[in-house]
């Protein structure tokens, strides 16, 4: 391949990559400080949040590895035709101080390197669907960063720098996830929203500081973002939305206060680079893939899984009866599938059936472990998605029933009974469960003292509630 041919691939993957910016190929720059013009491989405009973003690519067909020396050269002409990020395309990958020094250069020019492969591959490894039940979108992840698609509590998805690890991310304080607000549940709109989370916020953080700003205009949603100054954290925390028809997506984007401006731009990035998706055909498409899987294996857990993921997508789609099916089925072949447990339990609540017809496999989910704090959790979370707690609370009365002689898994049903008081605001009833759990935990042989210590704090913050409320009664009647 000659360097002709392989600056035209990598101008045709830039095409593809930034589809409404303008690019052009082999032209000159003024340099301001080298007062000569400078030759651009490929210089990329892109329009964000109102402002014209410039990158520069530099492509390198070299027959050895980029190293610290390329990267240093790139971020001189960055800075002197005053781009604002630049991309180095290689044939022959970079080392790994290549690429330290591309992401931690000091003037903070924001620059990346891929091999052309690695470009190439951008939709598979720097883009997702994230979605939540029939809500999804397409987003392409900011310049330098990876989606990680493994789902965790609060979050769809978790956004950091390409090649860090999640927990590497976490030290560095820079990292984002993502979520959907279904507009459907309360009716909500965008301004519900902000003020329901602002209110949170400062019930629960010591907060300096709100502001928020107008963001990028989209002609299918109303877009904002909020900065967020909390005492104890290490940055600020970048909230942006997207207002759509049925649900609101937002990035929360926590960063260290000298990179404001910069992450600001990469939010705004992101927000711009989110579509719609039909996640009806997705999850079709997705189902069809399954079923190709299934008939290229034999082995039992693997068949298994694959049926699960069937079942869940099923579920999604609202077809509950054969999600159940699925999921019974995944059970035969592995007994004991927690997922698909679950995944049972969520199928015949979505068919809105009467606690005796699915009792027996609420014993069978016990049965997997009545002492373990997961199993209640999981039961709490399942029945508060689907608006059945007072459902739950009078299944954990039974259960403590059921198991008399168990003082541990007594303990755990009375601990998870008062949390789901507590969220109730039901205090007394929160108290009386506190107490109960302490009393059974104490006469197990529990070894866990971070649950005692727990209970305890709970139960003090109860008093003081308790406390609070009487007072404020009392007053009332005198005022009467």
């Amino acid at each position: 391949m000659n360097w002709s041919n392989y600056e035209n691939q990598v101008f045709k993957v830039c095409k593809l990559y930034f589809p409404d910016a303008n690019i052009c190929r082999d032209i000159k720059l003024d340099g301001k400080y080298s007062k000569r013009k400078r030759q651009i491989d490929i210089l990329i405009e892109e329009n964000v949040g109102g402002n014209i973003i410039t990158i520069l690519v530099d492509c390198k067909l070299y027959n050895k590895k980029i190293d610290v020396k390329s990267v240093e050269s790139l971020i001189g002409m960055v800075e002197d035709v005053g781009a604002d990020k630049g991309l180095m395309i290689t044939e022959k990958g970079y080392t790994l101080g290549a690429l330290k020094r591309a992401y931690y250069n000091p003037k903070h020019i924001e620059l990346d390197i891929y091999s052309l492969a690695e470009l190439q591959s951008i939709f598979h490894g720097e883009s997702a669907i994230p979605y939540a039940g029939l809500n999804g979108v397409l987003l392409i992840a900011p310049f330098g960063w990876i989606v990680d698609s493994t789902s965790r509590d609060g979050s769809i998805c978790m956004l950091y720098q390409r090649g860090l690890t999640i927990a590497e991310a976490a030290k560095q304080k820079e990292l984002a996830y993502i979520n959907f607000w279904n507009r459907k549940t309360d009716n909500f709109n965008l301004n519900d929203l902000i003020k329901f989370q602002e209110d949170y916020m400062f019930e629960t953080l010591d907060i300096k500081k709100i502001t928020y700003q107008e963001s990028i205009n989209r002609k299918d949603g109303k877009t904002l973002i909020r900065i967020a100054d909390v005492k104890k954290y290490p940055g600020l925390e970048i909230t942006g939305f997207i207002e759509f028809e049925e649900f609101i997506f937002f990035c929360v984007w926590f960063s260290p206060e000298i990179l404001l401006k910069r992450n600001i731009r990469k939010i705004e990035s992101l927000m711009k680079s989110v579509k719609l998706v039909n996640m009806e055909e997705v999850l079709q498409s997705q189902y069809v893939g399954l079923e190709e899987q299934m008939g290229k294996t034999e082995e039992v857990e693997t068949k298994a899984n694959i049926i699960f993921e069937q079942g869940k997508i099923l579920s999604i789609l609202g077809k509950y009866p054969q999600a159940y099916h699925k999921h019974h089925e995944c059970t035969n072949l592995v007994k004991g599938h927690y997922g698909a447990m679950k995944g049972k339990i969520i199928a015949v609540l979505l068919m809105d059936l009467t606690y005796e017809k699915y009792s027996k496999l609420i014993d069978s989910f016990f049965d997997l472990g009545p002492t373990n704090p997961k199993v209640c959790q999981d039961l709490i979370s399942i029945f508060s998605d689907y608006r059945k707690i007072p459902d739950l609370l009078a299944i954990f009365d039974e259960k403590s029933l059921e198991y008399a002689d168990n003082p541990e898994a007594r303990g755990n049903i009375s601990y998870h009974s008062a949390l789901i008081y507590v969220g109730l605001n039901d205090f007394e009833n929160a108290r009386t469960h506190f107490i109960s759990a302490k009393d059974l935990f104490c006469s197990s042989k529990l070894t866990d003292n971070s649950v005692l210590k727990y209970i305890d704090t709970n139960l003090k913050t109860i008093k003081k509630i308790i406390n609070a409320e009487k007072k404020s009664t009392r007053q009332k009647s005198t005022n009467a």
